[in-house]
């Protein structure tokens, strides 16, 4: 069985069984996996097996994160682009009326009562945005009683600056892509963060992701005499696909993008504000445009409006 039929084998399985229980799914995947890579290619397939039972022995909390040797894999990259485009949501009461683009940002360091994300627990702050505003109509749970608000943030550096690529590919963009080895190495660990949350277990590994980033981040740091404001790493955040994703909207939009999510670490405080200094730095925002979930569908109308509106510079 060659690659591309490899991996259209193992996508079928994980929309088959991304649903179901985390751990015993996730094993079953993974063997799956590995029977159909090893009479293809059997190094590769080792590889795979390695990396496959370090990530559920930690996620059974059989190892620590020191053992699983996460920044020794080579992950997948993409460049974040001058004026490069994103966007963001928050539900609001809608009785709340002055919401502004500083109030969008949000970036809170030292509060201490943040609740844990997907990438990220209550102990690091980090910048969710989407490509795309129906991906943020997505990832908000609707509540009776609330709107949605919705901000662009456009990409203000101008050095090139990196950040890993956990998107799950469809088969398509599989099938066009110049890293398949690279990526089916990397592929168990992006399959381990995109089970839908089922009680708290399945933010355990995602969390992890983000924190070894975090941690590799600051030695790159340290190695540039720490100059932490100025200096902008491989490793300022992390692309991933939103696990509420639908197979035939990204067909009937013929939109790839449109599940995009993307999250930023978020350090280097601004003095007396609690901000980080090393986002606001990187982005311009919006006011929000106020929206309501039965726009869902017109969020191509609700991105062409915000794209006209003024963009300020975060204090």
């Amino acid at each position: 069985m060659e690659i591309n039929e490899i991996y259209k084998n193992v996508l079928s399985l994980f929309y088959e069984y991304r649903y179901k229980n985390y751990i015993e799914s996730l094993s079953f995947l993974y063997g799956k996996y590995y029977e159909l890579l090893k009479n293809e290619d059997k190094e590769l397939a080792e590889k795979v097996l390695l990396c496959s039972k370090n990530i559920l022995s930690y996620i059974k909390g059989e190892i620590n994160g020191n053992e699983l040797f996460i920044e020794n894999v080579h992950f997948p990259s993409i460049i974040i682009r001058h004026r490069e485009v994103f966007f963001r949501s928050r539900t609001i009461a809608k009785t709340d009326k002055n919401y502004t683009a500083q109030n969008m940002f949000h970036i809170p360091l030292g509060y201490n009562k943040t609740q844990s994300g997907r990438f990220d627990d209550n102990n690091r702050i980090c910048l969710y945005l989407c490509k795309s505003c129906f991906s943020c109509f997505s990832e908000v749970a609707p509540e009776e009683g609330k709107d949605l608000m919705i901000s662009l943030f456009e990409f203000i550096h101008t050095d090139i600056s990196q950040i890993v690529d956990f998107r799950l590919r469809s088969e398509i963009d599989f099938i066009k892509s110049k890293d398949k080895k690279n990526y089916l190495l990397c592929l168990p660990y992006i399959l381990a963060c995109m089970f839908i949350k089922r009680g708290t277990l399945e933010y355990k590994f995602s969390q992890y992701v983000m924190s070894a980033l975090d941690y590799m981040d600051e030695r790159l740091q340290i190695k540039h005499g720490g100059h932490k404001i100025n200096v902008y790493t491989p490793y300022i955040g992390l692309s991933y696909t939103s696990v509420y994703f639908d197979n035939e909207v990204m067909r009937i939009e013929n939109n790839e993008q449109i599940y995009d999510n993307y999250v930023f670490l978020a350090k280097y405080g601004k003095e007396n504000t609690g901000t980080s200094k090393l986002l606001s730095d990187m982005f311009t925002v919006t006011d929000p445009l106020r929206c309501q979930w039965n726009q869902k569908s017109d969020y191509k109308g609700i991105e062409e409006k915000l794209k006209k509106k003024e963009l300020f510079v975060i204090q």
